[in-house]
C-alpha cells in the first residue's frame, strides 16, 4: 500500500481499477443481468398480448413478481452473514437461470402456471439485486487492500457508468430484436396486427431464453472470474481493521 496521504496519479489509479479483478468481473456481471432483466421487461407487454392474447395478465404477473422479494427483508441479512454475499448471490442468479430455461422448454400455455413459475425466478434475480451495493462495498474493501486508497467515489463511478451503458444498450437490443423476429406493429386507426406463429415463438424466446443466456453470462462471472468470496471478504476486512488499528496507534503515539 502507498504511504499514508501519498495519492496515486491518475494514471495509476485507472491502471489499478483496470486490473482490479472484482471491480472488473462485478461490472461485466450486472451488465449482463441489466440487460437481461431490461429485454425481459421490454418484451413483456408483447408477450401477454400476442403470446396469452390478454395484456391484462400483465398486471398480475408483476403483482405476483414483485411480491415474493418482499420476504428477503426478513432473512437476507442471516443467510449473507452464514454463507457469505458471493455465495448466496450465485444461488439467486442459479434460480433465475434455470426457470427461465424451464418456462421455455416447458412452454406452458396455462396463464397461472407460468406467472407462478416467473415469480420464482423473479425472486431470484431479486436476491441478487438485493445484494449489488453490498457487492460494491466488497470490491472497494479489495481496492483498499490492494492500492492502500479507499477509492469509494471512483469505484461507485465505474459502476454507476457501466449500468447506464446496459440501460442504453437494452433499450436499442429490444427494438432490433423485435424487428428481426418479424414483428407487425400495429398501424393507428386499423385492427392489431396478427402475427405469425414463428413471430410468436420468437417472443417467446426473447422473454424466457435470451434474458436466461445473459444472465448465464452474470452465473459464470460469479462461479468463474469474481475473486471475493466469503472467506477473501472476512480476510480483507480484517486486514483493513489491522491497518486502521495501526495507523490511529501512531497518530494516537
Amino acid at each position: 500500500p502507498k504511504p499514508k496521504g501519498e495519492r496515486q496519479s491518475g494514471g495509476a489509479l485507472i491502471k489499478s481499477l483496470l486490473t482490479n479483478r472484482a471491480l472488473m468481473a462485478i461490472v461485466v456481471a450486472a451488465l449482463l443481468l441489466l440487460l437481461g432483466n431490461l429485454l425481459n421487461g421490454a418484451v413483456a407487454s408483447y408477450l401477454y398480448l400476442d403470446y396469452f392474447g390478454s395484456g391484462q395478465l400483465q398486471s398480475w404477473a408483476s403483482l405476483a413478481a414483485s411480491l415474493p422479494p418482499l420476504l428477503l427483508v426478513f432473512f437476507i441479512a442471516p443467510l449473507v452473514k452464514r454463507f457469505g454475499k458471493t455465495e448466496v448471490g450465485i444461488v439467486g442468479v442459479a434460480v433465475y437461470v434455470g426457470v427461465m430455461l424451464l418456462n421455455f422448454f416447458l412452454r406452458p400455455t396455462n396463464p397461472t402456471l407460468f406467472i407462478v413459475l416467473f415469480a420464482i425466478a423473479s425472486f431470484g434475480l431479486a436476491v441478487f439485486n438485493y445484494l449489488i451495493w453490498a457487492f460494491i462495498v466488497d470490491v472497494i474493501d479489495f481496492q483498499e487492500v490492494r492500492s492502500g486508497e479507499r477509492d469509494d467515489a471512483t469505484v461507485y463511478a465505474v459502476y454507476s457508468w457501466a449500468r447506464k451503458l446496459g440501460q442504453a444498450l437494452s433499450a436499442g437490443v429490444a427494438g432490433v430484436a423485435l424487428s428481426y423476429i418479424g414483428y407487425k406493429s400495429a398501424v393507428p386507426g386499423q385492427p392489431a396486427a396478427q402475427q405469425t406463429p414463428e413471430t410468436v415463438g420468437g417472443i417467446w424466446m426473447l422473454f424466457n431464453l435470451a434474458p436466461a443466456l445473459l444472465v448465464g453470462g452474470t452465473l459464470l462471472v460469479l462461479l468463474f472470474w469474481y475473486p471475493l468470496r466469503k472467506k477473501q471478504v472476512d480476510e480483507n476486512a480484517e486486514i483493513l481493521r489491522q491497518r486502521r488499528a495501526a495507523s490511529d496507534a501512531q497518530i494516537a503515539g
